[in-house]
C-alpha cells in the first residue's frame, strides 16, 4: 500500500498496473530464453524515465 507515499510526498506511479505486469512478463521471457536480462532491464529503465 503506497497511500502514505502519496499523501506525504505527493508520489504517483509512472506506470499503471497493466504496464508493470507487461514489463515483468517481458523480462521473464528474456530470462527464460537465456537472453540478455541486463539489456532488457536497461531498456525498461530507460522507458520508465522517458
Amino acid at each position: 500500500d503506497c497511500s502514505k507515499l502519496k499523501t506525504t510526498f505527493g508520489w504517483k506511479p509512472r506506470w499503471n498496473f497493466d504496464t508493470a505486469i507487461e514489463k515483468s512478463v517481458e523480462w521473464s521471457k528474456v530470462y527464460a530464453a537465456g537472453g540478455d536480462v541486463v539489456a532488457c532491464m536497461d531498456k525498461e529503465i530507460e522507458e520508465f524515465f522517458a
